[in-house]
């Protein structure tokens, strides 16, 4: 519990702090990488159809493009325009869960940095904004990699936070020009597509490009969702200890209460009521008394 609240606090400062800076100057240069990131997830989600990539731009005040030839199935385009928003707070909640559970913080640190290198390099101006920032934040994100596991958690937790939070800021495009953002683009491609093959939509392309924003907004909360509660809430699994995985894993899905688990493991019994073997019985005794000393 205690471990818990620790994890509640520190994400909420986390959340505190970026939003007290939000609007400040230096805050444009990770909004900039958020951007980045979002184009990058159109063009990943290209390559990964079949399609081609030509170009990934930045163009500041965050804003950004990618020039790319999709593949050819029927879908490739929907993936594509969709993979931008649902891709981000996809990887938000990644970074998310990793961060907070303390587990391969560096390797992600390192493998981001790999793929904004690789894609600076391969897809961008090397005088572009677009290439600074990507290979600026790349070299960060190494350094922070370099520099320890409890360092490189913060960072990822930080990272991890600014996309969820960039996520639902992202949601005010779609009052504003609805017609320029992703759903928007994707409801005129549907429009078109329908005309072509003689058939009407039931909603014109600005009811449409609503629609489409709402699904995706959905979507996202649900990510949002799954990364709170495994972030925050699953934690009441840490008071079993790690050798249970059958255990901690039945609590995770809901198949068992954690209390029910509790009662199992403090009665020496796993959850099909059979013994717990010696080197069990030691941890519980453990794991009882650590549980006094944090109450």
């Amino acid at each position: 519990m205690q471990k818990k609240n620790h994890k509640l606090i520190f994400g909420a400062a986390v959340v505190l702090f970026l939003l007290t800076l939000w609007d400040n100057t230096y805050m444009s240069y990770l909004k900039d990488l958020i951007v980045f990131l979002h184009e990058s997830c159109h063009a990943l989600a290209t390559i990964l159809t079949g399609g081609s990539v030509e170009a990934i731009v930045l163009q500041g005040h965050e804003s950004g493009f990618v020039q790319a030839r999709t593949g050819f199935f029927s879908l490739s385009f929907v993936i594509v325009v969709s993979a931008g928003y649902i891709g981000t707070t996809f990887l938000g909640s990644v970074f998310l869960q990793q961060g907070f559970a303390r587990k391969n913080s560096q390797l992600l640190l390192c493998l981001l940095g790999l793929v904004l290198i690789s894609l600076a390099f391969l897809y961008t101006e090397k005088s572009s904004l677009a290439f600074r920032i990507a290979t600026i934040w790349a070299c960060i994100f190494f350094l922070f990699s370099l520099s320890g596991k409890e360092i490189a958690n913060v960072a990822v937790i930080f990272l991890g936070t600014m996309l969820c939070l960039y996520s639902i800021y992202d949601l005010a495009d779609f009052t504003r020009n609805m017609q320029a953002t992703d759903a928007g683009i994707l409801a005129d491609y549907i429009t078109k597509l329908s005309l072509f093959a003689g058939k009407a939509t039931v909603l014109d392309k600005k009811q449409l490009a609503y629609a489409i924003a709402i699904f995706w907004t959905l979507i996202n909360f649900r990510i949002l969702y799954a990364a709170f509660t495994h972030s925050f809430v699953d934690s009441r699994t840490e008071s079993l200890p790690a050798g249970l995985d059958e255990m901690k894993r039945n609590v995770e899905k809901g198949n068992v209460t954690p209390e029910i688990a509790e009662w199992f493991f403090k009665n020496g019994l796993d959850l099909d009521g059979k013994p717990l073997n010696g080197d069990y019985m030691s941890t519980k005794f453990h794991g009882q008394s650590q549980r006094k000393e944090n109450i």
